[in-house]
């Protein structure tokens, strides 16, 4: 039986260990469900209009990237970073076109990749920056 009592990840402060408790089972979730996908399973298409699992793994890494901005710069992408992320973010006729061809392990690598970074960044903070209010508009 699972375990899913949200419980504080060691070297985090309290409630930001919780988040990050949360943030890692979800992960984890994700990669079990996606761990014997081929190439081909992930660039499948169920309908007309659809995002393959691929495409919406990128998704996942590239909302994050966006949080992490937003949360920590408290800024929005600049052209460079919308450059790399714009497609994975609005998805679409572009996504289906771009993403594709890719074993699991190029998505497995982004989405490690950002989820480094925003554990990096809130080993930053204390729990009192959880409930700032910032009020930044994209």
């Amino acid at each position: 039986m699972n375990e899913y009592t949200i419980k504080p990840k060691e070297s985090f402060p309290e409630k930001i260990g919780e988040l990050v408790w949360m943030l890692e089972h979800v992960r984890e979730v994700t990669l079990q469900e996606v761990a014997t996908l081929t190439q081909s399973e992930l660039d499948f298409l169920p309908s007309d209009g659809a995002n393959s699992i691929g495409s919406l793994l990128v998704h996942i890494a590239s909302i994050e990237f966006v949080y992490q901005v937003i949360s920590f710069e408290n800024r929005d992408l600049t052209k460079g970073e919308h450059s790399k992320w714009g497609t994975a973010l609005e998805l679409g006729d572009r996504a289906r076109d771009e993403i594709v061809h890719h074993p699991l392990d190029y998505y497995l690598k982004h989405l490690a990749q950002v989820r480094e970074k925003t554990r990096t960044l809130l080993k930053l903070k204390n729990d009192q920056w959880l409930y700032e209010e910032e009020w930044y508009c994209l």
